[in-house]
Parts: structure tokens; C-alpha cells; sequence
């Protein structure tokens, strides 16, 4: 296990594990499928190129990961994850978590679950891409998803595109 509790760049996680701790940054690292990545509080990624798994914890903050095939991103209850990039992997906001500013690129998932937070536009969105809207209660009464001429509605829950949506969701 390689503990940061400075500067780390370029680093390569290939198996085993590296803990970002308080007051440490990791830049660019390449962690590959056997290899875990934690940020823990006060821990700070940038630039991450994820093929294994990286867990934001609480305080944790990761910026610009990019979430490869078979990769899996976990932002935790007080963890942030800003500008990731789901290339193929699943990025998890889980209750408490939040992400902002989410791309799709060569497919892949974004699942959140209930109580997770995410905020920004969501751009990529593309023909096998999923949004896994994971214990959002379902309302018979509403639409959730709408698409101009045509107009249509769809059910939430696991949403798969073939042209552009726009989701609003409001409390």
C-alpha cells in the first residue's frame, strides 16, 4: 500500500492500493484493474485514469477521473467528485456523495443512488450509455424525461438513449 500524505504524480497503482490522505494529492495516477485508489478526508485526486476502483470518502475530493472499461468509480456519503469521465466504468454517487459536471464518453454508467447528489450538466449522453436513478420513488402522475416533437414519456429507472434527453429534477 502506498500512503500519500504529499505530492504524488504519475504514479501507478498496477495491484494493492494507494490511500490519498489528508493533505495529499495525487496527480495523473493510472490505477489498473487489480489496483484500489481511497481519498480519504482532506485527500485530494486529479486526473485519475481509473481500469480498477477509486473510493471517495467523506472530505475526499477527485477531479477529472476518467472511469475506463471495467473501472468503478464509489463517491461516498461527504465525498465530491467534479468533471469525471465515464469512458466504459460505472461512477456510483452514493447517499451523501455528489458529482458535478459529468461526461460520457464510450459508454458506460452513472448510478445514483437514493440521497445522492449531482449537480451540472451531464453531456455524452449516447446509444448504450446508462443513468441508473437507483431508489428514486416513481410518481405514475408525472414525466420525468421529456423530448421535443415527438413528446414522450418514460419511465425512471434505468433510462437507455437513442437521441438527446434533457432531465429535470426538482425536490
Amino acid at each position: 500500500m502506498q500512503i500519500v500524505s504529499g505530492l504524488v504524480s504519475g504514479a501507478t497503482v498496477i495491484a494493492g492500493s494507494q490511500a490519498v490522505q489528508s493533505a495529499g494529492m495525487a496527480i495523473s495516477t493510472t490505477v489498473s484493474v487489480a489496483g484500489t485508489e481511497v481519498v480519504s478526508s482532506g485527500g485530494t485526486t486529479s486526473g485519475t485514469l481509473l481500469g480498477g476502483q477509486e473510493t471517495v470518502l467523506g472530505g475526499g475530493r477527485a477531479s477529472g477521473t476518467v472511469v475506463s472499461s471495467g473501472g468503478y468509480e464509489l463517491v461516498s456519503s461527504g465525498g465530491t467528485a467534479i468533471s469525471s469521465v465515464i469512458s466504459g466504468g460505472t461512477l456510483e454517487v452514493a447517499s451523501g456523495g455528489s458529482a458535478s459536471s459529468i461526461v460520457f464518453s464510450s459508454g458506460g454508467m452513472l448510478q445514483v443512488d437514493s440521497g445522492g447528489h449531482v449537480s451540472g450538466t451531464i453531456s455524452g449522453f449516447h446509444l448504450g450509455d446508462e443513468i441508473d436513478l437507483r431508489g428514486l420513488a416513481y410518481n405514475s402522475g408525472s414525466s420525468l424525461l421529456s423530448r421535443k416533437r415527438p413528446r414522450a414519456r418514460m419511465p425512471v429507472g434505468r433510462l437507455r438513449s437513442r437521441k438527446a434527453h434533457k432531465a429535470s429534477l426538482s425536490p
